[in-house]
């Protein structure tokens, strides 16, 4: 979970790692605004083939993956639990 406002804090190497670990590895970088978002959902789907769980803080665009149009999801809100 990203909430650095870093751009590229989820950098190709940590993304790739994360996708030889989990068959589906669970990307969120809520940054807001999107320049400030630790990855791209389509850097996020490029770099695991396509596998990525993808929710973002700011709204993304839809990629072409494999033929296909994939859409992002957006989670806008946290709230930790007390």
């Amino acid at each position: 979970m990203g909430l650095s406002t870093t751009r590229g804090a989820f950098n190709e190497q940590i993304i790739r790692k994360m996708a030889a670990l989990n068959a589906n590895p669970i990307i969120m970088p809520l940054s807001n605004p999107s320049d400030n978002s630790e990855c791209t959902f389509e850097e996020a789907t490029k770099w695991t083939n396509g596998k990525a769980i993808f929710a973002s803080g700011s709204p993304f665009l839809p990629v072409m993956h494999d033929g296909k149009l994939i859409y992002p999801s957006q989670g806008k809100s946290v709230s930790p639990v007390v």
